[in-house]
């Protein structure tokens, strides 16, 4: 059951991604949508959520977890460089700065630097998305160098690759 469960899963994510794709086809942007939610994997991982404010800025969310244990929530203002590569224009370049704020139990408080509890920090994000042509898709790796800054100053590197769905 599992094995056609999968199948219909694959057909159906195939067939809406098509469709998608047709309508966005015609997008000269270097994204194709204003607005994407998808998942990343890495220290910085989890649920992201991304908003297109103009040409030139995006904000993007993330909410995940921290190793060990823990939560983490954080938003990062953006700014791209669209066709700043030439020889791949659909790859487009970021940097921006964002803050996080986490809840930390006793089994990463020796990853995060801080006691139990929770803290606030800062992070400052470079990346390249990758627009998957003709398709509402778009692919992203990230470093982010963050400091935690309450409870106790800890510094620390945000890594992750992700997809997001655009809509």
């Amino acid at each position: 059951m599992r094995k056609y469960l999968t199948i219909a899963a694959a057909f159906a994510g195939v067939f809406f991604l098509s469709v998608a794709s047709a309508a966005y086809a015609g997008s000269e942007s270097w994204v194709f949508a204003p607005n994407g939610v998808g998942i990343a994997v890495g220290s910085s991982g989890g649920l992201t959520g991304f908003h297109k404010m103009d040409e030139k800025t995006f904000v993007q969310g993330t909410l995940g977890g921290i190793s060990h244990g823990g939560l983490v929530v954080g938003a990062d203002y953006a700014m791209v460089f669209p066709r700043a590569i030439y020889a791949i224009p659909e790859l487009t370049p970021y940097i921006g700065g964002g803050a996080f704020v986490f809840s930390c139990n006793r089994w990463c408080s020796s990853m995060a630097g801080v006691d139990d509890g929770t803290g606030f920090g800062a992070r400052i994000p470079f990346g390249l998305m990758l627009q998957i042509p003709n398709a509402p898709v778009h692919i992203h790796l990230e470093l982010g160098p963050s400091t935690t800054i309450i409870p106790a100053i800890h510094a620390g590197i945000d890594v992750a690759l992700g997809a997001r769905f655009l809509f």
